[in-house]
């Protein structure tokens, strides 16, 4: 299995503010679309070209008319009022390059129905693909609900803050306290989590119905247990000079920033993410322990999921030829599972966190060796060769003519791999916080300490390059499944927003006549 990253899925809201719901569903399907609240015309026909799909999904309570594009989105926008109203919520995601391009549009409108349009969206969505290798899908959808006569229902409700006794608060200005709600919950942030999960989880479920060894995670870096730098953003000026072969101190800083991530992936990062999915799978265990005869092992587990796995591929429409053949490699890929943890004499959730304790205690023995030797190696350099590099440079400030300019010149040239050592060992330790002036014998104390602990290790300590640590991740991928599935049955999702909305409806007309009221009160005592 290749684990790639598909980190492109980004969430955004249309403000009247910034940009409209018309002019982006314009640029998003290539089409010239007339705002009405503007009055003018946004002219994208031209970008059609590389439009290679355009739809619009409502729910079924939602105008017919609202098909046509126009229509839905000067409706959205004629409802709000305020200068600065949200529109509406526009998403931007990457589409994978492995998957037929036919079965795209499929891939999109069934994430779409099933995430936005049957919890009451109105979904607008384009898929752009100009053949560079960069297919990708913008959607549009709208905030608010719609009721069962078509109309556009409010976005919040005022609701009335009570005392101990449960009656109303009365302000000094004569007002009752209140504050406002959300009559939906489509602008909580763990949305943006849970749609970046879904959207990576179709992805791979499309891999797998095209027979693509491939898996993708769409979390964060902090949400995987990865310890990696940001790299810092070139500029157009950098970009350009990186571009025709000449190396930049920003390109350089990346470069070494990069270096560095590599190291820490290659060493650690796995094993990070296992110890953090240990502790969080013991949180999961706990809160969803029953009262069974015996604890569950992790080979139950993987039974489990390959029995998850075969139901969840009923509704896919596949042949029994077909069926059968995943049925059968979902086995073999469990049995090996299995094989492994047997052979590792991994039976609980226990013995795998004790295990993996142990490979990142030796795998983080490795990694300070090897830091420890470069900042060794980049001490050395800076102090080797720095007055090579202030050589190459004249005083601050200090101006020069054309011959002593023509003699820095070929004293840079000369003495290039000197002065690229001294560059790259002041990045190094400008990076890990290291001072130029710390002493190189410290850190060779410190290094001989860390070989003798090496050196202790016994064969319990399992290397993480080996195949059988591999398989690990592939363990944990598949309990995860099965934990996700159990996690959402204990906690089943509220999916219908009309019920919702049903239920508040009273109080919200009840809110509207209780605020005339004091409006025609208010305006009697003036008179």
């Amino acid at each position: 299995m290749i684990h790639i990253a598909c980190p492109h899925f980004s969430v955004s809201i249309r403000t009247r503010s910034g940009s409209s719901a018309v002019a982006g569903a314009a640029y998003a399907a290539g089409q010239n679309l007339f705002s009405q609240y503007e009055q003018q015309m946004k002219y994208y026909a031209g970008k059609n070209k590389e439009v290679m799909c355009s739809e619009i999904l409502l729910p079924v309570n939602a105008p017919k008319e609202y098909y046509d594009r126009e229509t839905l989105w000067n409706s959205a926008e004629a409802i709000e009022k305020s200068w600065n109203s949200q529109l509406a919520r526009n998403i931007v995601a990457a589409l994978p390059n492995e998957i037929p391009r036919d079965q795209l549009p499929g891939l999109v409108r069934e994430f779409c129905q099933k995430q936005f349009v049957d919890k009451g969206m109105c979904c607008d969505f384009s898929i752009h693909d100009k053949g560079d290798g960069n297919p990708h899908v913008h959607i549009l959808l709208s905030l608010r609900a719609i009721d069962e006569n078509g109309n556009w229902l409010p976005k919040c409700r005022k609701v009335y803050d009570l005392d101990e006794n449960g009656e109303r608060i009365k302000l000094p200005s004569g007002e009752w306290k209140s504050h406002r709600e959300d009559l939906t919950d489509w602008n909580k942030r763990e949305n943006c989590e849970k749609w970046r999960s879904a959207w990576a989880e179709i992805q791979n479920r499309y891999y797998e119905k095209n027979n693509i060894d491939v898996s993708i995670d769409l979390r964060s870096y902090e949400k995987q247990g990865i310890d990696k730098l940001p790299s810092v953003h070139l500029g157009p000026y950098a970009s350009q000079l990186e571009a025709e072969g000449e190396e930049t101190e920003l390109g350089n800083f990346n470069r070494a920033i990069a270096a560095r991530n590599e190291e820490k992936v290659r060493l650690t990062d796995i094993i990070q993410q296992l110890v953090a999915w240990v502790k969080e799978l013991t949180e999961k265990i706990n809160r969803l322990r029953t009262r069974a005869e015996r604890e569950p092992t992790l080979s139950d587990y993987l039974l489990d999921y390959m029995k998850l796995r075969k139901n969840g591929r009923s509704d896919w429409g596949l042949s029994l030829r077909k069926e059968n053949e995943l049925t059968v490699r979902d086995l073999k890929d469990v049995a090996a599972c299995i094989a492994v943890l047997y052979e590792l004499k991994i039976n609980t959730l226990e013995d795998l966190q004790d295990m993996i304790f142990k490979a990142e205690e030796k795998a983080n023995t490795i990694s300070d060796i090897k830091k420890t030797k470069q900042i060794i190696s980049h001490l050395n350099d800076y102090r080797e060769f720095k007055h090579v590099y202030e050589k190459s440079k004249p005083a601050k400030g200090k101006k020069i003519g054309v011959f002593e300019e023509h003699f820095y010149d070929e004293y840079k040239e000369k003495h290039k791999n000197e002065i690229s050592k001294y560059t790259k060992a002041v990045q190094y330790l400008r990076i890990n916080n290291i001072g130029f002036g710390s002493s190189i014998e410290d850190y060779e104390k410190k290094l001989s300490e860390l070989e003798e602990k090496l050196a202790g290790y016994g064969d319990d300590y399992l290397d993480k390059s080996s195949d059988k640590f591999k398989s690990l991740i592939k363990i944990r991928k598949h309990i995860d499944h099965v934990f996700e599935d159990m996690y959402l049955k204990e906690k089943p999702e509220d999916k219908s927003v009309l019920r919702r909305l049903g239920k508040n409806k009273t109080i919200v007309e009840q809110n509207k006549k209780e605020s005339e009221h004091n409006k025609k009160k208010n305006q009697n005592l003036e008179r």
